[in-house]
């Protein structure tokens, strides 16, 4: 069980995983443009989408963490690309752990 897996579950939360990095499975190489996608697949099941957020650049892996299927999953991250690769909320979350973390932010502070 992945992160967004645990989360969801701890939560009761529905939840996305959204890896820079393949964690494991196998894929093909998805499209060069922007919303290309391909199967991750581990052993015989389907276990995520290697998605193009942009064009040209690294494949995101996309897996459902808790409450959402497959293809839910793939929609919601379609819906959640901004200007950068990862998918925006991902993208807020990990600006605000590197605030935390260079003294910007005392703990217990949101955004």
């Amino acid at each position: 069980m992945g992160i967004a897996t645990h989360f969801g579950v701890e939560t009761g939360q529905p939840s996305i995983g959204c890896a820079k990095k393949l964690l494991t499975g196998s894929y093909d190489e998805p499209g060069l443009l922007v919303g290309n996608h391909s199967p991750i697949i581990a052993g015989a099941e389907q276990i995520g989408y290697a998605f193009r957020s942009k064009s040209k650049t690294a494949p995101v892996f996309i897996s459902p963490g808790h409450l959402l299927g497959m293809e839910n999953s793939l929609q919601i991250i379609r819906q959640c690309i901004g200007k950068y690769r990862i998918p925006e909320p991902t993208r807020l979350a990990h600006e605000l752990v590197n605030r935390f973390r260079r003294g910007e932010l005392p703990e217990g502070v949101g955004m």
